[in-house]
């Protein structure tokens, strides 16, 4: 059976012994082959000469190791419970273990379809635009991640800060194609609330005040935050030093109201 981590509502009995060093020496990876044992090794350098741990051991080909071929479209590799000896060559790393995490790599899946549901603020077609995957090309989880990041931040650019989304999966393995279905909660629309301006004088706020164009009880766009850095606060943090002949540090804070839906901005300069 393939090694898995402990899951919710699961208990694990963790026997650990101290003062006793036992570092790893060697990994293999048998079962590699779309990526190389050597490039695995490579990756799974913080593994060589740390104290072996089997859990440690797992969790790093789970949450690290499954990372790579999920890159590639190996949506259901899997890694093996390790297994650890001692070492071969003992002079060359004193009492130490060669440890083994068996590899089934599965296939590569190309990507078949999206389906959505539960949205209404943007339509299917927004929705595949920003997640921006192709039919037939490489499931590239990476990829894929990204493309939801991308349809969070459409979500967000109308207001709807706190849009989740819900993913599952349909592997068919006789195409290799792989179908993502996408429950959307939009959540509530957003809007402007007050600008709040710290750690300047009374004229410098207003003058700052001047640059932000986005009013008050608009739509909360939240994308216009990096726009009004790249240009109305460069603008004004360039005469600010110019004025008072020095350069202060500023950060922006968002803080939403969930109750009335606003969105107050915080700027605090230091």
């Amino acid at each position: 059976m393939p090694y898995a981590s402990s899951g919710k509502g699961t208990q694990e009995i963790l026997f650990t012994v101290e003062g006793v060093k036992i570092p790893v020496c060697s990994l293999h990876f048998p079962g590699a082959a779309a990526i190389s044992e050597a490039d695995l090794i490579k990756a799974s350098q913080p593994l060589l000469k740390s104290d072996y741990s089997k859990k440690d051991a797992s969790g790093f080909a789970i949450y690290t190791l499954y990372l790579l071929y999920r890159h590639l479209g190996y949506l259901r590799a899997q890694f093996r419970e390790p297994t650890a000896v001692l070492e071969a060559s003992p002079g060359a790393c004193e009492n130490g273990v060669a440890l083994t995490i068996p590899v089934d790599e599965g296939v590569v899946y190309s990507w078949g379809s999206a389906g959505w549901a539960g949205n209404q603020a943007l339509t299917n077609d927004d929705l595949a635009a920003s997640l921006g995957m192709t039919p037939g090309e490489v499931a590239d989880g990476a990829k894929i991640d990204k493309g939801l990041k991308g349809v969070r931040k459409a979500y967000a650019h109308r207001g709807y800060l706190a849009a989740a989304i819900k993913e599952s999966t349909e592997f068919d393995d006789a195409t290799k194609q792989v179908n993502y279905r996408f429950l959307v909660n939009e959540g509530a629309r957003y809007f402007m609330g007050d600008l709040i301006v710290n750690g300047l004088p009374v004229e410098e706020v207003e003058r700052l005040k001047t640059k932000w164009t986005l009013g008050s009880n608009a739509v909360f766009d939240e994308s216009y935050i990096d726009d009004f850095r790249q240009h109305g606060l460069r603008e004004f943090m360039t005469g600010l030093a110019q004025r008072s002949g020095s350069r202060a540090k500023v950060e922006i804070e968002i803080k939403p109201n969930a109750q009335r839906q606003i969105v107050d901005v915080i700027i605090s300069f230091k």
